[in-house]
């Protein structure tokens, strides 16, 4: 009896072990704890990789929509840490165009359900909900032209 309560106890140590290293990122330092650096061995794993960090940077949207200024200075860091993985984006998406176009079309789905949010966030709220579009026309596109000018 004593060596099986042993056994059980050795084996939920190593679940719990093993286990932590599958965790999810919830901010951007967990992101870059699990990713800086890595080179992904295939198109699923980077993928996974990029779904995560997306999910990461969505939930900082709405924090931020909440009112968390946290959230907000760890989004605006989101770009350099996007752009440390265009290389391998490209290369990924020749090896397998087919599942980085569902990527794309998902996650266009799901940064459009987040655009209003994001507008508020940055102020540029009342010039997204004035903005007529045109067919095939993109409200970032037309926000842009008339902050410029």
């Amino acid at each position: 009896m004593k060596k099986l309560f042993i056994y059980v106890i050795s084996g939920v140590f190593l679940l719990s072990a093993f286990s932590c290293g599958n965790k999810k990122a919830e901010n951007l330092a967990d992101l870059k704890k699990k990713y800086d650096g890595k080179e992904f061995k295939n198109c699923d794993k980077f993928l996974e990789a990029m779904n995560e960090s997306f999910d990461v940077y969505f939930s900082l949207i709405d924090k931020a929509y909440e009112g968390n200024e946290e959230a907000k200075k760890e989004m605006e860091e989101f770009d350099k840490y996007f752009n440390s993985f265009d290389s391998q984006a490209e290369k990924f998406e020749k090896e397998c165009p087919e599942k980085f176009e569902e990527f794309q079309k998902n996650l266009e789905k799901k940064m459009e359900e987040k655009m209003e949010k994001l507008m508020k966030i940055y102020g540029l709220d009342e010039l997204y909900n004035n903005t007529e579009m045109e067919e095939g026309e993109y409200a970032e596109d037309s926000i842009a032209e008339q902050v410029v000018e």
